[in-house]
């Protein structure tokens, strides 16, 4: 299965960004990917979605300080994937290292909002922040953890019409799942 998310916002190099705004990226990303648990091959697998209600229960339900997180490539189900990503910035196509901070710091950040948060970073969050955790009973997620990605490929574009030394970027992140074990729990998401 292959589907793609876009961010459009501040994304900032992992040496500046804070737990907040790795959050404001994974809140951001939360509506699409709650969305494509609305359609198939995601609907047919909506009891991932659901509390473990006997043993060999086949669940990507995961509880970090008392929320709900369903990450949509988990470990749990033999999935792992693979991503091309579009970053879109204020800078000269080629530019990996800039005074806006270089390509992979990006991607880093990136890739922390993709995944689940850890208890830890959950309590160093704003309230402000972890406010906004409460207003859904589920917050869905690509991964359960960024080692399930076994393949990156990033492309870089000069995004025209923002501001010069401007944070702002549209991503686009195609994502390929795929399966380490087949099983009759994912034949559909990657059949």
């Amino acid at each position: 299965m292959q589907f793609r998310l876009v961010f459009d916002g501040e994304l900032r190099p992992r040496k500046v960004a804070s737990l907040g705004d790795i959050h404001a990226i994974r809140m951001a990303l939360h509506p699409q990917l709650k969305e494509l648990w609305q359609h198939s091959p995601f609907q047919d697998v909506r009891s991932w979605k659901e509390l473990p209600v006997a043993p060999g229960f086949v669940t990507t339900r995961t509880e970090v300080a008392g929320h709900t997180f369903i990450p949509a490539v988990s470990s749990r189900v033999f999935l792992y994937a693979e991503l091309d990503i579009l970053i879109m910035r204020q800078q000269y196509p080629g530019v990996l290292i800039s005074e806006q901070g270089d390509i992979d710091n990006r991607v880093k950040t990136l890739f922390d909002a993709l995944r689940l948060p850890s208890k830890g970073e959950i309590t160093k969050l704003s309230e402000e922040d972890r406010a906004t955790l409460a207003q859904d009973e589920e917050i869905y997620c690509l991964l359960e953890d960024d080692r399930l990605v076994t393949k990156v490929t990033v492309a870089t574009d000069r995004r025209l019409g923002r501001p010069l030394r401007s944070t702002e970027t549209l991503a686009v992140i195609q994502v390929q799942l795929k399966a380490s074990k087949l099983t009759m729990d994912n034949i559909s998401v990657v059949g």
